[in-house]
């Protein structure tokens, strides 16, 4: 994996790995701003959703029946997007 990619975590796209062009062309990516720092989800639609993205049938910000968040962290040298529970995207927004 090169450093300008980053693999996905847990959750349905465990194992995906995008660069940082294919993050900007066909994720929604959130910003949550809390206090001290800065908080980045991917939200990522089902996998037969996520397949029509890639195609260009389907536009990146939906409208999808789920989203599934992911949210970026350092990881080595890279960064990677981990799987969080609803709840935990829901606990981030409160605090954002």
């Amino acid at each position: 994996m090169s450093e300008a990619s980053a693999e996905f975590y847990r959750g349905p796209h465990d194992g995906l790995v995008l660069n940082a062009d294919e993050i900007k062309r066909f994720c929604t990516l959130v910003r949550l701003k809390g206090e001290e720092e800065e908080r980045i989800f991917a939200m990522m639609p089902a996998l037969l959703e996520w397949n029509r993205v890639l195609r260009g049938e389907q536009d990146k910000d939906g409208p999808f029946e789920m989203l599934y968040p992911y949210e970026l962290e350092s990881k080595g040298e890279g960064v990677a997007f981990f799987f969080r529970r609803h709840d935990e995207f829901a606990d981030a927004l409160r605090s954002a």
